[in-house]
């Protein structure tokens, strides 16, 4: 604090408090995903393989908690078991491309707990390689998802769980010689994210690195039936199978 003595007067000027700056952050993960498709009960697909995915985030201060901007990609090849249309077994390989943005608010609750508010989009692009006779399938995916959730900060890290909320979302579909570009609406579905953070040690206040073990699970009923063309003229009908997603992984975030 200055003091400023004049003709006998003391002068205090008022000092504005600064608000926190904002904070950065990137996080790389690898994560197994497993995905299936169902149809009555019977698997039609199932999906597995490993993927990096890298995510920036910037945390901004707000008067009453945060709000926090991500952006986030991953891109990898999984093992496709499937079947072909008439029912044979069909294996081969399916390149996926993910991004995801999201808006979250955290709100303080009481020291430690916090209450997350948010929204999340995600657009996949599911390309399933052909083999021989067996045409290709090239799949896009769009879904939103309101989020709540609620966190734990502790000295030793945090511990997060959100239930995602499906608000809709669409798919085009087509198959080069088989099905022309298709797109319809896909039934909104619904799942689980948890995340902890635990400091590696050696961090700063300034600097922090962190290990970020996730887990989620997306669930998405089977979509209605639309009708389809091949070479413009009516070949047939399609949907979406119930679709279950699983993804486990370990990452490291570093913030500053």
């Amino acid at each position: 604090m200055i003091l400023i003595g004049c003709c006998g007067l003391l002068i205090t000027p008022h000092l504005r408090a600064e608000s926190p700056p904002a904070r950065y952050e990137l996080i790389l993960l690898a994560e197994h995903q497993a995905l299936s498709e169902t149809r009555n009960g019977h698997t039609l697909v199932e999906e597995r393989g490993n993927l990096p995915s890298l995510t920036g985030r910037i945390s901004l201060p707000m008067p009453h908690g945060a709000l926090h901007l991500a952006l986030s990609a991953s891109s990898g090849e999984l093992d496709y078991d499937g079947q072909t249309q008439r029912g044979a077994g069909f294996t081969s390989t399916t390149r996926l491309r993910t991004l995801r943005h999201a808006v979250s608010y955290v709100y303080p609750l009481q020291d430690g707990l916090n209450v997350l508010v948010g929204w999340l989009e995600e657009k996949r692009n599911r390309r399933i390689s052909g083999r021989g006779a067996v045409l290709g399938l090239d799949e896009d995916y769009r879904h939103d998802y309101g989020t709540l959730g609620i966190r734990r900060d502790a000295s030793w890290g945090s511990i997060q769980a959100e239930l995602l909320l499906g608000l809709g979302g669409s798919q085009s579909v087509s198959s080069r010689g088989a099905v022309d570009t298709v797109t319809f609406p896909s039934n909104s579905g619904s799942g689980l994210h948890l995340q902890g953070r635990f400091p590696v040690t050696g961090h700063t206040h300034a600097l922090r690195l962190e290990w970020l073990p996730r887990f989620e699970y997306l669930h998405t009923p089977r979509s209605d039936s639309r009708p389809y063309n091949n070479g413009g003229m009516p070949a047939g009908t399609i949907s979406q199978p119930e679709t279950r997603r699983w993804s486990a992984g370990l990452g490291l975030a570093l913030s500053w």
